[in-house]
Parts: C-alpha cells; structure tokens; sequence
C-alpha cells in the first residue's frame, strides 16, 4: 500500500511539474522579427521592410530570427506579418557558417546542381556512396561547397572527373 501510494505521489508531482513547464512556455515572450509587407523571392530583406514582435515562446518556431542579420534575401516570396525564420531567408555567402575542421572547396562550373542557396545543406554522391553527408553550399557564383576535411580529396576529384552529383536536402 505504501509503495502504491508513493507512485501516486510520483505521478502527481510529475503531471504539477508539467503543467508549471507548459505554463511557463506560454508566458514567456519572445521578441521575433516579421514582415511588414509583402517581400517577392530574392528581395532584400531589411529594416525598412520587418517589424519586430513579441510572441509566446510556445508558438514560436525554433529557427525564428529574433533580430535582423544584414545582406539577408528572401528565399520564396512571402505576404506581410510572415514570422521570418532561418528556413526562409538566404544569408549572403560570406555569412555562411563553415563547422569547424571543414574546407570549402570550388565546383566545376558545368557541375549539375539542384536550386540551391549558400546556407543549404547538400550531401555529395559519388557513384553509389554519399562521401559527404549535409556538406554546406558557400557559394553558387562560383559554386563552392564545404565539407569535412577527411573527404576534401575525394570530392574534389570525383567534382573535376564529372563522377560528383550534389543532392539537395529536402
């Protein structure tokens, strides 16, 4: 009976912990940056064209921008008051963030690539083996991808035989 009842107590104080964590989620605000008007695909994305508000933690996606980084570019067209998020924006190529120990290596220019803009993740094909899995593209004039520094060698030359395909990720 005892053990019973402190399993009830357990599940109790779970089930109050809970409701304080979802509570606390929906009171806290978070500012986030939206549009104030509609924004066509590759327009500039700046202060003259974003507000910022505040939103419940809750509803906010994980990936919304809470301030405005410059040289952004819309990656689709969107309508105003959109949430902007990482997801829908294009940084410029020299805000691209390269992981530590990667190298960023060019493409031929005559190398098929999906639509693509720096910041995306690609994985790198040769033959029938992904060589490089979620390589970030830096640049598409010129095309230049980076990767982890175990498969600079093998993509570089798989990309100058033709034998590389770039698969965007979804």
């Amino acid at each position: 009976m005892v053990a019973l009842s402190v399993v009830c107590a357990m599940l109790a104080i779970d089930a109050v912990t809970a409701v304080r964590r979802e509570k606390a989620a929906w009171t806290r605000d978070l500012s986030v940056v939206v549009l104030a008007g509609d924004v066509g695909k590759g327009e500039v994305i700046s202060a003259s064209n974003t507000s910022t508000v505040r939103l419940p933690r809750a509803l906010t996606p994980t990936d919304a921008l809470t301030s405005l980084p410059a040289g952004l570019t819309a990656r689709v067209a969107m309508r105003a008051h959109t949430l902007l998020a990482i997801s829908l924006v294009v940084p410029p190529a020299d805000a691209v963030e390269i992981p530590h120990g990667w190298r960023v290596i060019a493409l031929p220019r005559d190398l098929a690539l999906p639509v693509v803009d720096p910041g995306d993740r690609v994985d790198i094909v040769v033959g029938d083996t992904v060589v490089a899995v979620e390589a970030v593209m830096v640049s598409t004039d010129p095309f230049s991808v980076a990767v982890p520094a175990d498969v600079v060698a093998r993509v570089a030359a798989a990309a100058r035989l033709g034998e590389a395909t770039v698969v965007a990720l979804g």
